[in-house]
């Protein structure tokens, strides 16, 4: 996302009336602009200046020029906004600075002539917003409406005007002051963001003396609708997330009779599911219905099991009490177990059980799950609805018809609209009355079909120019937001090809749809992408718009599948009915031509190149977005070899998730390959592993017997993937003979050195099997073959590699195992910096080892270094964790031990208070963790 800027100017004039409000106005807008939680805004002149108080003619003209050219030159966005006096003359507007006089344009800044020319001579904004507060400000609308066109026209630029009154007076700067309190308040609506359109209803409100008023101007034209990357500020009463990306349905919905008694039929019931065929107006009803509930998660092709489990998650930590089960579920969970859950049993399942107070949840879309992420989401909402410990939840779920629903979910249809209830909605749209009967028979009671038909109805002459078929109508949209519809548009045939591959729905990062586009049409500027996507406006969802974390899509599963057909016979037979006889069905319109190929390919490369692989990228949208979408787009591009190298590079943070992975693309590759290929074989080796990491080792074991006679087999006993089953094998069956176990790995290693040589990671890997059998039995003897092993781990992997820094590791763990902790402690020392630079911060092995350092320093008698350790130990855990985690209050409580070993025991005694305050919050006063704090205070109380 280009930089947002802003620029302020609040000018008093000696010829006119004083403001006294002026400098007081103008100061708190220009806060409120760059306050990066609301306004989000950088100073628009380089000098780090954002607001100009009082500035003579010039310096207001060269602060303008200034944050054009530069705003230009960025290809940022830039907020303008004047407090102060103004007049119009017949053919322009002028901003009046200290000096000006009324009927003497030259001595103020003509708006008209000198800041459109700056526009014409600086074209590359991503954006313009214009904000006036000035008497007859409303004239600027009328005397320069043309010159906004025609700059809107040459430069192809999105701009906003907002000007605080008509052809009267703008009272004492109110205006300036009742937009700064909103933005700062927010709208009270679920809306994400405060717009210049959302915000003037509620100025007007404000204001009712002055009329303000709002236009926008994009292509050469004055449009009705606004850019929603133009937003003035983030709405400081937005509501959650799942919310937001629904609101959007509401701006015309108005509820059906058919509607209203379903939503008195659901109450009562534990789980429902609300369906309907597509475009029947699911995710509209569930909308309205969303703000009684606690958790609502929107789905898309793009949902993992990962960010399903934290949308919902997110939304119950609102909910008092949640926090505290977390907490509780985490610490009373055995670790084996906690282990070998998936992301949505561990965040949410698990502590909904123990919250004790009822709990609604709302999932919508639950079609449009992938073939990824379907069955381990429908098999844990599966359990919200049946599991007795949770009859406490309810949920509410949409999906198409004939979709896959919740066990034990009552199924409840939803009907259609009435005819006079679209005739209603079209009368609302401002559709012309003569084109309503054809439009109503067309949309059989469709809400989707009928609102398509109003997007392109216009003023339309007669009901015979309207498209023939909801296909057609696509297209009429499509062919609306090419620049020239004559000719070839090759950038926005490139932004339909990767949305279309990326599919319907807020699932695209921002940042990948520009490096996917700029492949397919070469490196156009980020702006004009971005101009494309508001011509697109009413075929596209963007969630968070105009910000780093934007997401963006078609609005509905129908458009892509219209785009990405071969033909347009049978898809809307449903909502059209079949096509007429005579064959009068209109031609397939280049718009339609989208080769989806080409998108998942451009996607594909992208993710490749851009994305960091394994876990580095966890949390950030370009890393879950490639984790749930980049196997299905090298598929989908022809490149089925290299899914399987995708699948390994990155991985969900869980286990349990990385074995639903698998097992759902198990199946495809065995299809593709043969089932016993080596990318089937390689395929059920990562199972087995996902299934050992999930705790259940015994299986883990059986799958991995069965897989090595298979390998065998197949490839030969010498085979890369042969070998790799038979290190799983020795490592992962701890109830076998030590001295058996140890043979078979020296046989290991003897093996995978004729195959790769001494110096090749899986050599090193199965020598570090054998140094860590040796040690179960003789500390020293185990810690001699790991240093024996490290300069060639070294020279092969790399000093950074997380391979060598876990052997350095184990060498310090057999150290102490020995008795000689001042040499572990010294190793252990060096090595936690480089590990704390090359693993991320979260890394559990990051962790460990400065836990251990802290407990080796206070073991050597250096209590004032451990106490200092364990200090930089609380604010790292603190960092990644929070502060109410009960990790984070157990590091918490062994640094106040710390801090009594070195004789400041009134420190030590106010933060074991806190800390145990603390915990009978977040773990409840019983819990044997605050127990054991509460009695260790007790005893230090009364010695």
């Amino acid at each position: 996302m280009g930089e947002r800027r802003c620029l302020l100017v609040g000018s008093q004039c000696d010829t006119q009336e004083h403001l006294s409000r002026l400098g007081r106005a103008v100061t708190d807008l220009d806060a409120v602009f760059r306050d990066l939680a609301l306004g989000g805004c950088r100073p628009a002149l380089p000098d780090g200046t954002s607001l100009l108080l009082d500035p003579d003619a010039s310096a207001l003209e060269e602060g303008l020029r200034t944050a054009v050219a530069r705003a230009s030159a960025d290809g940022a966005t830039l907020f303008v906004a004047f407090t102060g006096h103004g007049f119009a003359t017949a053919s322009d507007f002028h901003l009046m600075t200290r000096k000006s006089s009324v009927g003497k344009p030259e001595s103020a800044y003509a708006l008209g002539k000198s800041f459109t020319d700056l526009l014409l001579e600086h074209p590359h904004l991503d954006g313009l917003v214009l904000v006036l507060d000035a008497c007859e400000s409303g004239h600027v609308l009328t005397v320069l409406g043309d010159v906004f066109k025609d700059i809107a026209r040459s430069t192809g630029k999105r701009f906003e005007v907002l000007v605080s009154t008509g052809s009267g007076a703008a009272f004492a700067c109110a205006f300036t002051a009742a937009l700064a309190r909103l933005m700062r308040s927010g709208t009270g609506t679920p809306r994400a963001f405060l717009t210049a359109h959302s915000a003037l209803p509620l100025l007007c409100g404000q204001l009712r003396a002055q009329h303000p008023s709002h236009r926008v101007y994009d292509r050469g034209t004055e449009v009705s609708y606004n850019d929603p990357s133009l937003w003035l500020a983030l709405n400081a009463s937005r509501a959650r997330r799942g919310i937001e990306q629904l609101a959007d349905l509401l701006t015309w919905y108005r509820p059906t009779a058919g509607a209203d008694t379903l939503a008195g039929q659901l109450d009562g019931h534990r789980a429902v599911a609300v369906t309907a065929p597509a475009g029947q107006g699911k995710s509209a009803f569930v909308a309205s219905q969303a703000a009684q509930h606690d958790a609502v998660a929107v789905v898309t092709a793009a949902t993992t099991p990962e960010t399903f489990a934290e949308e919902l998650a997110r939304d119950l930590r609102r909910l008092p009490g949640f926090p505290a089960a977390v907490s509780t579920f985490r610490q009373t969970t055995p670790d084996a177990v906690l282990a070998g859950l998936d992301a949505l049993h561990a965040q949410v399942l698990g502590p909904l059980a123990l919250l004790g107070q009822p709990a609604r949840v709302v999932v919508d879309g639950l079609d449009q799950l992938s073939a990824t992420a379907h069955d381990p989401v429908l098999a844990g909402l599966d359990d919200l609805a049946s599991d007795p410990r949770l009859e406490h939840v309810s949920l509410l779920v949409t999906a198409r018809t004939g979709a896959r629903l919740p066990h034990g979910a009552r199924e409840f249809p939803l009907g259609t609209a009435t005819r006079a209830e679209l005739a209603s909605y079209l009368t609302e749209r401002g559709v012309p009355p003569h084109l309503h009967a054809t439009i109503l028979d067309r949309a059989d009671g469709n809400w989707l079909a009928a609102r398509t038909y109003a997007d392109v109805a216009g003023a339309l002459e007669t009901a015979d120019d309207l498209p023939s078929s909801l296909g057609a109508a696509f297209d009429r949209s499509l062919d609306a937001a090419r620049t020239r519809p004559d000719r070839g548009d090759p950038l926005l045939d490139a932004v339909l090809t990767v949305l279309a591959a990326a599919g319907p729905g807020p699932v695209l990062p921002m940042s990948l749809l520009m490096e996917a586009v700029r492949l397919l049409a070469g490196p156009e500027p980020a702006h004009l992408v971005r101009d494309v996507l508001v011509r697109l406006q009413g075929l596209l969802v963007r969630s968070a718009a105009g910000t780093d974390e934007e997401l963006v899509g078609f609005f509905h599963a129908l458009l892509v599948e219209h785009l990405t057909s071969g033909d347009d016979l049978d898809l809307f037979e449903d909502l059209m009915g079949p096509p007429a006889p005579d064959g009068t069905e209109e031609p397939l319109p280049p718009s339609r031509r989208v080769r989806v190929t080409d998108g998942h390919g451009a996607l594909a490369d992208v993710l490749h190149a851009r994305v960091p692989h394994q876990t580095q990228g966890h949390g950030t949208q370009p890393f879950d977005y490639a984790l749930a979408a980049e196997p299905e787009h090298l598929w989908r591009a022809g490149r089925q070899k290299a899914v399987l190298h995708g699948l390994q590079c990155r991985t969900a943070a869980r286990p349990a998730d990385n074995l639903a992975r698998w097992s759902a693309w198990l199946p495809r590759l065995t299809d593709a390959f043969g089932e016993r290929s080596a990318e089937s074989l390689t395929a059920r080796h990562q199972l087995s592993g996902c299934t050992e990491a999930t705790g259940r080792r015994a299986e883990a074991l059986a799958l991995a017997r069965r897989l090595a006679d298979d390998c065998r087999a197949a490839l030969g006993p010498r085979h890369t993937a042969t070998l790799a089953v038979r290190h799983d094998l020795i490592r992962w069956d701890d109830g076998g003979d030590l001295d058996e176990r140890l043979e078979q790995a020296h046989a290991l290693v003897s093996d995978v050195q004729q195959v790769h040589g001494p110096a090749h990671a899986d050599t090193l890997g199965a020598q570090q099997t054998v140094a860590w059998l040796i040690g179960t039995r003789d500390p020293a003897l185990g810690r001699t073959y790991l240093e024996e092993m490290l300069p060639t781990a070294t020279r092969v992997l790399g000093a950074g590699d997380a391979r060598v820094l876990l052997l350095r590791l184990n060498i310090t763990y057999r150290l102490k195992q020995e008795g000689r902790q001042e040499e572990a402690r010294s190793a252990l020392a060096e090595l936690v910096p480089e590990m704390a630079a090359r693993l991320p911060a979260h890394d559990r092995h990051v962790l460990t080892a400065r836990a251990n350092l802290v407990e080796l320093t206070a073991e050597c008698g250096r209590h004032e270094e451990a106490l200092a350790q364990s200090a930089e130990l609380v604010s790292a855990m603190e960092r990644v964790y929070g502060d109410e985690h009960p990790d984070v209050l157990t590091v918490r409580s062994n640094y106040a031990v710390h801090l009594l070993r070195a004789h400041r025991r009134s420190e030590a005694l106010a933060l074991l208070r806190q800390v145990a305050n603390d915990q009978t919050r977040v773990l409840g006063p019983t819990h044997t963790v605050t127990l054991a704090t509460r009695a260790f205070l007790n005893r230090l109380d009364g010695g």
